[in-house]
């Protein structure tokens, strides 16, 4: 069956273990779901969780709060300038100056350094938390590119559940391979300038 949703992939995860009948284990489906996105994020870096925003607003006392699904910065430009990064405990030999060059996390916020004198526009690329399907309907730019991921990631959790331990090895093997072509697609297309398209391996 297709896996284009949260909905789908409840139903394909309760089917792969056996138990579509089993009121206990279907039940169960969203946490191993939910831990396997947990597993997902901590290690998935490519086109398809990766998001831009961009802002006119920047406070010089405390910087700019990163967006709730942050996880990891790809680049931050002021005014099309793209910026280095720094550590924010280094920050002293960069404060000189009226136009930002260098960026720090400092907690939830993103500091530019020089502080800018005068309004712009910053622009954040980021890696990013597509967690949190809950209804049925609910989908996701890397379960819609990458459904096998998401689902040989909740059978790595429904196994040990299910003291099923024996299968573990195949969805724990099927889930590497698949992180493995998803980012070496990644890497080869960041090389190449071209456009990713995954295709569905499960």
């Amino acid at each position: 069956m297709a896996i284009t949703n949260y909905g789908e992939l409840k139903t394909a995860v309760a089917e792969w273990v056996n138990r579509e009948d089993d009121d206990e284990i279907l039940a169960r489906v969203p946490d191993f779901i939910r831990m396997a996105e947990a597993r997902i994020y901590r290690e998935l870096r490519c086109p398809a969780n990766e998001a831009t925003v961009a802002s006119d607003s920047y406070s010089t006392s405390a910087g700019a709060p990163l967006p709730a699904d942050y996880l990891e910065m790809r680049s931050v430009r002021w005014d099309g300038i793209v910026l280095d990064r720094i550590s924010d405990r280094d920050n002293r030999q960069y404060l000189a100056g009226e136009t930002p060059r260098y960026f720090a996390r400092r907690g939830s916020y993103l500091r530019l350094y020089p502080t800018p004198s005068s309004a712009g526009e910053l622009e954040l690329n980021y890696w990013q938390d597509q967690s949190g399907l809950s209804a049925d309907s609910d989908t996701c730019n890397v379960l819609a590119v990458a459904p096998d991921l998401y689902l040989y990631a909740s059978l790595i959790e429904a196994e040990p559940f299910l003291e099923n331990e024996a299968r573990l090895p195949l969805w724990q093997h099927k889930y590497q391979q698949a992180l493995e072509q998803i980012q070496d697609m990644a890497e080869r297309d960041e090389l190449s300038g071209g456009v990713m398209a995954v295709r569905s391996a499960y």
